[in-house]
């Protein structure tokens, strides 16, 4: 994302936009702990 000043990319289900994620939304998922993601459901936990 960054070699390419890429700041969001699309998230699809088959052929439907879904949502969003930027590089702030990464970068979140990178610093949180693993218990941290679990309870915002960012995991199985």
């Amino acid at each position: 994302m960054l070699d390419h000043d890429v700041r969001s990319l699309p998230v699809v289900e088959g052929r439907t936009v879904v949502g969003i994620v930027s590089r702030r939304d990464i970068l979140a998922g990178v610093v949180r702990d693993d218990d941290a993601l679990a309870a915002a459901g960012g995991l199985p936990g």
